[in-house]
């Protein structure tokens, strides 16, 4: 592949939107330097001060493209502990009141697997690269622009000892998992921001449980999605290694499980199904167990008209979703595949039209992604400007809670007993098919 730029990239965040970058970058730029604010013990799964990581769920959608970016990664993931799974025989999917949908084999497989395991082996795929630099414990505080034009050219840091280095740069790919700095340097520009959507969000806590590597439930991950007339409560279970099994369970604001193991098995049995609460009833104490509060979910929908050349959002600096069904972190893959393909469609030096086309193709995965991950999560759509509200009322948008409550409910009866119409709505909740050459394509693509 040809160089598209005789400069260095910088990608801000190690997580695996960030990971992904930097390998996609990598024959493309002379020099990829990856900037990680927290040390390099974050890919064992220590984080400053004991803090915890948050949980990370690998749709099939997102296995895919991963493997796209690294061939042969699955046989990583095994060594290390992960554990494969088929989406419609090993995972059960249930909705209250509609009951789980049958296990169907559908030949689309993802893996168990924990967040800091996954992001331990992206990241020792991505250093086999040898113009890709990680520089652990810099945080990027600022975004550098050009003197006289809004052009991102750099990207200020602060290091462990407390000093300041600026590296230059060709290209900024903000992957942090938050658009501050994106918005920050689009302000300092004169240049317009974009219009966000907010989702409510909910809070979470996580357990992880050691069990037999005999133990077997009948599923390798069990999802019980939120009532949206009820409650608002779910959770998930999975089996991230042999004798290890990660169990979130999420609810609304003023809702969410706290980190003890007495009110987490207590907040199980609150659901609107049994299924967590009988697996935790076969669990042994947690080995780790931490909560999370609630943050709204928030799509910043960027396009050039918001950005300084030489800069782009990636994963959560654009799109930022709760963890529940996985799809901000499949999100970032799909981003990353994309972006690969609009560079090697960019002519050399055309690095500001690939940036033009990524976001413009960009803009339909995102909007099948948040309608995917969003209107489940209560029934209730999103709104603009603000974020929004926690409380249980509806929230003014593009439809009713009781719109999309029916129309999930009619696509659920369907799969109950339609194999075509199961396998339509798994493809959807995997994110499966999205991303193909330039384009996105439809949902049912193969």
């Amino acid at each position: 592949m040809q160089k598209i730029s005789g400069g260095q990239a910088v990608v801000i965040g190690a997580g695996i939107a960030g990971l992904c970058a930097a390998r996609v970058l990598a024959p493309f730029f002379p020099k990829v330097v990856l900037v990680e604010r927290e040390g390099a013990d974050r890919l064992n799964g220590v984080r400053p001060g004991g803090a915890p990581r948050k949980p990370g769920f690998l749709l099939c959608g997102g296995y895919a493209a991963l493997s796209e970016l690294f061939p042969g990664i699955g046989a990583d993931l095994l060594v290390a502990g992960g554990v494969r799974f088929d989406a419609g025989d090993d995972i059960r999917l249930e909705r209250p009141g509609m009951g789980a949908l049958p296990q169907r084999r559908m030949g689309w497989a993802s893996y168990g697997v924990a967040r800091p395991t996954l992001e331990r082996i992206v990241a020792q795929r991505t250093a086999r690269w040898p113009n890709v630099a990680f520089r652990y414990g810099w945080q990027a505080t600022s975004l550098r622009l050009a003197d006289g034009a809004p052009r991102v050219d750099g990207v200020h840091c602060r290091l462990p000892d407390g000093s300041q280095e600026t590296l230059d740069a060709s290209l900024v790919i903000d992957a942090s998992g938050r658009p501050d700095l994106t918005l920050a340097s689009g302000r300092a520009g004169g240049l317009a921001l974009p219009e966000p959507l907010f989702g409510p969000g909910i809070g979470y806590a996580v357990a992880t449980f050691q069990l037999p590597a005999t133990f077997n439930p009948g599923f390798v991950g069990l999802v019980t999605l939120p009532d949206a007339t009820h409650l608002r409560r779910g959770g998930f279970v999975l089996r991230v290694e042999a004798e290890r099994w990660q169990v979130l369970l999420a609810g609304a604001a003023g809702e969410q499980p706290v980190a003890d193991a007495a009110s987490f098995c207590e907040f199980a049995r609150t659901l609107p199904t049994a299924s967590i609460g009988d697996f935790l009833r076969c669990a042994r104490r947690p080995e780790r167990l931490s909560s999370f509060g609630a943050r709204e979910n928030a799509w910043y929908r960027f396009d050039p008209r918001h950005l300084p050349a030489g800069l782009l959002p990636l994963g959560g600096a654009m799109c930022r979703l709760d963890p529940l069904t996985g799809q901000e972190m499949t999100l970032g893959i799909l981003q990353a595949l994309l972006l690969r393909n609009v560079l090697a469609a960019a002519p050399r030096d055309g690095m500001q039209l690939a940036v033009r086309r990524f976001l413009e193709r960009s803009a339909p995965l995102l909007a099948r992604v948040w309608s995917t991950a969003v209107p489940h999560e209560a029934g209730f759509p999103a709104t603009t400007g603000n974020p929004a509200p926690q409380g249980k009322e509806p929230i003014a948008g593009y439809a009713s809670g009781s719109q999309a409550n029916g129309s999930q409910a009619s696509g659920w009866r369907d799969a109950l007993r339609d194999p075509a119409a199961h396998e339509t709505l798994l493809r959807q909740h995997h994110l499966l098919g999205l991303v193909v050459d330039e384009t996105v394509s439809p949902l049912n693509a193969a």
